[in-house]
């Protein structure tokens, strides 16, 4: 017994309780998190479905589905699955809800490229005399692009981040523009936010919300899922807690 009791000892003083209570920490605020609680949340969008309408879980933003969007295995159950050669997008009505112009306003999406081509627009409101904003991907040079422009898109702001893009993984990107400190902000993954100033003369258009292009072009090929669009500048806390809530798997 007095033997048991100092082998049992020395094994607790090689455990490193420190991971352990940080990963027992981890889960306790993923447990307690709900995206739902999100400041300024309007539409939650789970992307769950095979094809057709993809409903809004949080408000009343459903997705139309054009040239039939299908489905992919997603981070958190299952995701939309775009290919660009078919031109497939979803889309809603401009709304007092969705429509921005210089207001404070955040957008979260799960991200997977199946091609790193051209400039695809992935979220984003904008067309004819009525552009707002967009997530793209620029292919010269290489990066993935937050951008703010005027109504006739002649100019913008570019919120760039610029690491290499892998298109067999998963990225969780987080884009906000602040008006209190008139910025764009971009971050990947819960890393540090790019920022940037806003410089362009902005506009509350009157175009569709749109998943997977912009106006009538700039076609996604690739998966979105969990897509959440807020008009509130998320505070450090809720971007972190919502990025451990999808690496969790959404539980």
């Amino acid at each position: 017994d007095i033997w048991r009791h100092f082998l049992r000892k020395g094994l607790m003083a090689l455990v490193d309780w420190s991971i352990i209570d940080s990963g027992l920490t981890r889960r306790r605020l993923v447990a307690a998190f709900t995206p739902a609680s999100l400041s300024g949340l309007v539409s939650w969008w789970k992307l769950e479905e095979a094809s057709g309408t993809r409903v809004d879980s949080f408000g009343s933003n459903n997705l139309t589905d054009n040239n039939t969007v299908t489905q992919a295995t997603g981070q958190v159950g299952n995701a939309a699955q775009f290919t660009g050669a078919n031109s497939e997008y979803l889309n809603i009505s401009d709304n007092a809800g969705l429509s921005t112009g210089d207001v404070d306003f955040s957008v979260a999406a799960g991200i997977r490229f199946d091609s790193l081509t051209q400039t695809p627009v992935l979220i984003g409101k904008g067309a004819t005399d009525q552009y707002e904003w967009s997530l793209q991907y620029a292919s010269i040079p290489e990066k993935l692009r937050f951008a703010l422009y005027n109504a006739t898109a002649s100019q913008q702001d570019s919120c760039d981040w610029s690491a290499a893009i892998d298109n067999s993984i998963w990225y969780f990107v987080i884009l906000w523009h602040n008006t209190t400190d008139d910025t764009l902000n971009l971050s990947v993954d819960d890393g540090t936010p790019v920022t940037i100033s806003r410089t362009v003369t902005l506009t509350d258009g009157t175009a569709d919300f749109q998943l997977g292009r912009l106006a009538t072009g700039n076609y996604y090929s690739g998966r979105l899922d969990e897509v959440f669009f807020a008009k509130a500048v998320w505070s450090a806390a809720e971007r972190t807690n919502l990025y451990n809530w999808r690496v969790a798997g959404g539980v």
